[in-house]
């Protein structure tokens, strides 16, 4: 089960890696140049595990904690998941951002250099972090959604908002 959700937040993340540069996206699959294997850590998981978790906390303030008539139309839920898109941004921009700054992603994997050492071509720059940051934010989107889909209709209030009553 846990290799089955591995794979599965990490091939979700694949959907949008034209938005970040693909040595970016080695480094968040877990790939070491060193060993020429996966056995680093999975980044994809730690960061979409926490992007999980503040979705399902802003869509439960929103349904469970929130919950008043004057909050339960389509425009308030629209500021909820743009709240929570904006926090994934950041949470995804501050992981990859920290471990860039870190040194954390390998030499072979930010740069292509020359037989003296000398870096010829950057491969991941700081922007990319931003790049990766607008990904998790189109994830987090995505994820509170579909924790509005599964779970509003236990609200008292809310439990047709975002969706048109029938």
């Amino acid at each position: 089960m846990g290799e089955f959700f591995e794979l599965l937040l990490g091939n979700m993340y694949c959907w949008f890696k034209s938005f970040y540069p693909e040595n970016l996206s080695q480094y968040l699959w877990g790939y070491n140049p060193a060993s020429g294997a996966y056995d680093l850590e999975l980044r994809y998981n730690t960061i979409g595990l926490y992007t999980l978790i503040v979705s399902f906390i802003i869509m439960t303030l929103y349904y469970y904690v929130i919950d008043h008539p004057r909050f339960c139309k389509w425009w308030s839920w629209l500021i909820m998941a743009t709240i929570n898109s904006v926090i994934a941004l950041f949470i995804g921009y501050y992981c990859v951002l920290s471990d860039y700054n870190a040194g954390k992603i390998p030499d072979e994997l930010m740069y292509i250099r020359d037989e003296n050492g000398e870096v010829v071509q950057t491969l991941i720059f700081k922007s990319d972090c931003w790049s990766f940051g607008i990904s998790n934010m189109i994830m987090a989107f995505i994820f509170f959604l579909v924790f509005s889909f599964l779970f509003h209709w236990w609200s008292r209030v809310a439990k047709y908002s975002p969706f048109i009553k029938f």
